[in-house]
């Protein structure tokens, strides 16, 4: 009998799984021809968001390229992750840019938010990132998408470099938690008044966030609060849309 998970993610020819079983990783390769290798996925952690992951089965290869949105991504499993649960908030936020906005992306990764915001609407997006890898295969995908002359690369802490550009964004994303409060402050700096600001986090209601963004600022205005997917027992991830007033 060949044992299939009921839940894996598929990444380009790559399968993720959650157990260390090498005799389900197996039984994958041998039922699903799509994928060349599986691994286990652990937890992401750490403040460059590095994905823990184990070879299991087939070739030894932590690199992929995934299609999404009708975009291209090059991602090294063992260096970045890349949650495929968010495709649709990736979709949400496109479809909300109308015209030439500059939009500053303070946790970029490897282009997750920016590359289908370049793409697909008329924006510029300035992408800041911490982790050197992540920036390495972020300049590979604009490369890939033919996007060099719409996306400005920043590697450092978005709580300084952000303030370091000198300029004001009509949109902020905010792709980051736990603990995104502390990046708030930073991110109204460089918000034009009437900005948009994507602000994600984990809660199990979004009332919780929504009481904690006003004590940073209460006078902010939350447009919309978004349900992305589940995280652990009894949370989720939320993506609240504020408007900077």
């Amino acid at each position: 009998m060949i044992n299939i998970p009921k839940s894996f993610q598929a990444l380009g020819q790559i399968c993720l799984i959650k157990q260390k079983d090498k005799k389900v990783a197996q039984d994958i390769l041998k039922k699903r021809s799509q994928f060349k290798s599986v691994y286990y996925s652990g937890k992401i952690s750490g403040k460059l968001r590095k994905p823990k992951v184990e070879w299991l089965a087939g070739e030894k290869n932590t690199l992929t390229k995934v299609k999404e949105n009708y975009c291209e991504f090059i991602v090294d499993i063992s260096k970045v992750m890349f949650s495929k649960g968010n495709q649709e908030e990736k979709r949400r936020i496109v479809s909300q840019i109308k015209k030439p906005e500059q939009v500053l992306d303070m946790f970029s990764g490897i282009g997750y938010f920016t590359i289908p915001i370049a793409k697909l609407t008329p924006a510029k997006v300035w992408a800041i990132e911490l982790n050197p890898d992540a920036i390495e295969l972020l300049k590979q995908n604009i490369l890939l998408n033919k996007l060099a002359e719409k996306i400005i690369v920043i590697q450092g802490d978005c709580k300084i470099e952000a303030p370091k550009l000198g300029k004001k964004f009509d949109r902020v994303i905010l792709g980051y938690f736990p603990n995104t409060y502390e990046f708030l402050p930073a991110a109204l700096k460089v918000a034009k008044k009437d900005a948009v600001i994507h602000f994600h986090e984990i809660a199990e209601d979004p009332q919780e966030i929504i009481d904690k963004i006003k004590q940073i600022n209460p006078n902010l205005k939350v447009l919309k609060s978004t349900k992305v997917k589940p995280y652990g027992i009894r949370k989720w991830h939320w993506v609240i849309d504020l408007q900077y007033n």
